[in-house]
């Protein structure tokens, strides 16, 4: 797990993969073991061989010699990396999600508002013959803008699920740029 053969490894302080800014904690550890208690899970990090970081879950236990005296210590290191890494993943995933939601349900609040403030007046009788045909165009228009904005989403919706895929070919991007 730290990069180090037993040969490299065996019979060096425990420091050797502890961070310098990370020392204080062994002497927190330490000084719980020689009190004759455990440390559950701890979660730190150590360093490897080759200089990197890694997150691991700690625990340790004393070593009591046949008296009950603490004589050393038990260590179990797991590698946590992978599921910590995950979760921090899943935790950008939900912020993403709810700021797109914030931002859907303001992209779909304004032309919403439109079309029923729009439907209210006419409906009250505020807009004269004339005027109608302009009120009716912008009603039209906020509603085009809803119906897009629900099929874009059922579009994201179905890519994220699996039921719309992708097919992903070579193109000219020349192509596409001069008609932007």
């Amino acid at each position: 797990m730290f990069g180090y053969t037993a040969d490299e490894i065996i019979g060096r302080p425990i420091r050797t993969i502890i961070p310098p800014d990370r020392q204080s904690e062994e002497d927190q550890v330490l000084a719980t073991i020689r009190a004759g208690k455990a440390v559950e899970h701890f979660d730190t990090i150590r360093q490897r061989k080759d200089g990197t970081l890694i997150e691991i879950s700690l625990s340790v236990s004393p070593v009591r010699a046949g008296d009950g005296t603490v004589i050393g210590a038990s260590k179990i290191a797991r590698d946590v990396s992978e599921p910590r890494r995950l979760a921090r993943r899943a935790e950008e995933a939900a912020r993403a999600k709810d700021e797109f939601l914030a931002m859907l349900s303001h992209e779909l609040r304004t032309p919403l508002n439109a079309v029923l403030g729009y439907t209210r007046m006419l409906r009250d009788g505020r807009y004269t013959d004339e005027r109608r045909d302009q009120v009716f165009e912008i009603i039209e228009r906020n509603a085009r803008i809803l119906s897009q904005l629900v099929s874009d989403v059922l579009d994201v919706s179905g890519i994220v699920t699996g039921k719309v895929r992708l097919t992903l070919e070579r193109c000219d991007v020349a192509v596409p740029l001069r008609a932007a």
